[in-house]
């Protein structure tokens, strides 16, 4: 599998560089699995914001806006959103002025994940040392092992020191006085980070819309938003609530590799990014009753997607080998790149099957030995086409990036890269002017029937029943 297989050409002039203004006025294209491929064109009606529908290479699209999205999800449906906060992790520094008077240069600090005094990103951005070690991407000239770079704290200053550094990427130990906390340093020194595709300065007004309305203060931790939130106002919210639709809360803290593009030349040797995620118990087991009940679910984002699927499969591992499960298991659950591919193949081999119950008992279970109230883990999950979903029966989020990890996803979860690549083109040969990537518009993607896993004791009825 090439990446080039993943490529599509994406127009500058197509970037959205500032977000639909309000949230929900953004578009949102839908598809659903169709018969044989021909073109309908639905007359525009007055008032109705639905512009036309095409079926090609078996997938219908619907021009729609964000804001019908409580008429299009069928009541029922479990909606899962990831709840991490972005912080301001850009900061602008100064390199160090010599007694020769040189240096005072330019420099960014991209904090990527923490390493001291814990690795945990919401307990870090609490700590009140007065100091921090972080995973960062060093931008500026001459900055080697030892530099200082130096930024304002609005009236004070922060002390950064390379300590090591890898190309691009450092240890970067941060030193400030007071008794404030990371997360308060931050505040005062650090900028939005925005992706660089933007490549514009993050403005005031980004410290809101670059921020879902759902996001916890309790759970900071992203560098970059889970995008597809992005398009939510309190009175969506609301609007699916009324109209029956159920929801539940997880957390992934978005990293800095969600914009990297696949660069190898096979799929397979790509190194994936790993990323912290979360659920309570309680919403755990809410996912749970309605997975009984044959709701369909519907994740809000690849990054609550990537977290559903991985909590599967880390339960899986976990009652494959019980032992993992009492006091000598892991006090943090971790999934590899291809773990998940792994044990699909033993327990294929086997003709096992593990169902969810099954999977988020063991994930309980494990939690509760250690006296937790929520499962936490790190993930390494690689999604692509011939990765079969456990707990996705469509999907809402952004048009994504040429040969990204993003769209490989979405590419597994349409049954292949040539469905996606012809709902691509559709949308930027439409007249509705679609723009794309993070604060660009959504799209409302129905799963095909060959990418779900069979784990399930039942299935209803299509997350987008009302589109039928």
């Amino acid at each position: 599998m090439s990446p080039d297989d993943f490529n599509y050409n994406l127009p500058q002039e197509r970037i959205a560089l500032f977000p639909a203004e309000p949230r929900d006025s953004s578009r949102l294209l839908v598809t659903t699995p169709g018969g044989s491929p021909k073109e309908v064109v639905i007359p525009e009606i007055p008032g109705d914001s639905q512009a036309a529908a095409v079926l090609d290479e078996g997938i219908v699209t619907h021009h729609r806006m964000f804001r019908d999205i409580s008429k299009l999800v069928a009541p029922g449906t479990m909606m899962i959103f990831n709840e991490s906060r972005v912080i301001p992790a850009r900061i602008t520094a100064r390199k160090e002025i010599t007694e020769h008077g040189q240096g005072g240069g330019r420099a960014e600090v991209m904090c990527l994940h923490p390493l001291q005094p814990t690795t945990d990103p919401g307990a870090a951005l609490l700590a009140k040392s007065g100091k921090a070690v972080w995973r960062a991407l060093v931008k500026g000239r001459n900055i080697a092992e030892g530099s200082r770079l130096f930024a304002d704290l609005q009236g004070s200053s922060l002390e950064c020191l390379i300590e090591a550094r890898d190309g691009r990427d450092a240890d970067v130990r941060f030193s400030w006085e007071g008794d404030m906390n990371w997360a308060e340093v931050l505040e005062k020194a650090g900028e939005v980070p925005l992706p660089p595709y933007m490549n514009r300065d993050a403005q005031k007004s980004d410290r809101d819309r670059y921020q879902t309305v759902y996001a916890d203060d309790d759970q900071k931790g992203s560098v970059a938003a889970p995008t597809a939130g992005l398009h939510f106002s309190p009175e969506i919210i609301e609007s699916l609530d009324t109209a029956g639709v159920d929801s539940a809360r997880v957390t992934l803290h978005v990293g800095a590799g969600t914009f990297q593009p696949v660069t190898a030349k096979r799929v397979q040797d790509h190194s994936m990014h790993t990323e912290q995620i979360s659920i309570s118990l309680e919403y755990l087991d809410k996912i749970n009753e309605a997975v009984a009940t044959g709701a369909p679910i519907l994740p809000v984002g690849t990054t609550a997607a990537r977290t559903l699927e991985s909590l599967y499969w880390m339960g899986v591992a976990l009652t494959i080998d019980p032992i993992q499960v009492g006091e000598w298991g892991p006090e943090s659950l971790r999934l590899g790149q291809w773990d998940a591919w792994r044990m699909k193949e033993a327990l294929d081999s086997e003709s096992k099957g593990i169902g969810i119950h099954e999977s988020f008992r063991s994930l309980r279970r494990w939690a509760r030995k250690r006296g937790h109230d929520s499962v936490i883990g790190h993930t390494q999950l690689l999604i692509v086409p011939g990765y079969k979903f456990a707990l996705c029966d469509a999907l809402l989020t952004n048009f994504h990036q040429p040969k990204s990890t993003l769209l490989m996803m979405i590419s597994a979860l349409m049954g292949g890269p040539t469905p996606v690549r012809s709902v691509y083109e559709r949308a930027l040969e439409s007249k509705v002017g679609y723009r794309f990537l993070s604060y660009g518009d959504a799209c409302l993607l129905e799963a095909s029937s060959d990418s779900l896993r069979d784990c399930r004791p039942v299935r209803n009825h299509p997350a987008l029943l009302k589109l039928r």
